[in-house]
């Protein structure tokens, strides 16, 4: 069996291609930290949403003022003064109460928010892995199913995935793989 040598330029492509799998890979734990900062202003809201449901709102008191014009000049120094707090509020039959908040809510969002955080713990794995797998000309399968997947995460998963699947795809670094495979 024939001894096959790498060229350079393919040698670079992969070494440059693995390390930008790593960076990926940061960008998918940026992203988890992003997430977890969401779900922690998220659910603050959600708190401060139940907490202010759970508050009963007085109706607002209408204060009727007496006819000035019928007044004297003497009398008109009482408009002036503040008058005394009412002891309880009118109630008005047709004012609307707030909807309490849906704490059947908080589940599905928790839910939501842990899926989301799985699969960006996944694809930061397996972007790990791939970059690993290339710098060591192995599972060139598993890198080219990364490189698909990559390619959903528009811009820079595309372009990465792109030129992954390029670079895999070139005669020389397949007969590079399968050398490794065989020794």
């Amino acid at each position: 069996m024939p001894v096959h040598q790498i060229n350079a330029q393919d040698e670079a492509h992969l070494g440059l291609i693995s390390v930008f799998h790593y960076v990926l890979a940061g960008l998918y734990l940026l992203g988890i930290g992003f997430v977890i900062i969401h779900f922690m202003i998220m659910s603050m809201v959600f708190r401060m949403a139940g907490a202010e449901s759970g508050k009963s709102h007085p109706a607002p008191v209408a204060v009727i003022a007496e006819n000035p014009a019928t007044e004297t000049p003497g009398e008109m120094s009482g408009l002036l003064e503040i008058p005394p707090p009412a002891t309880a509020p009118p109630t008005a039959p047709n004012v609307a109460k707030p909807n309490p908040f849906p704490k059947e809510i908080i589940p599905f969002f928790i839910g939501i928010y842990v899926v989301i955080g799985l699969f960006m713990v996944t694809l930061c794995v397996v972007n790990i892995l791939s970059g690993l797998y290339i710098r060591k000309y192995k599972n060139r399968t598993f890198s080219f199913i990364v490189a698909a997947v990559n390619c959903l995460q528009i811009p820079l998963g595309t372009l990465l995935g792109v030129f992954t699947i390029i670079v895999l795809s070139r005669v020389s670094v397949k007969m590079e793989y399968d050398a490794k495979l065989a020794a």
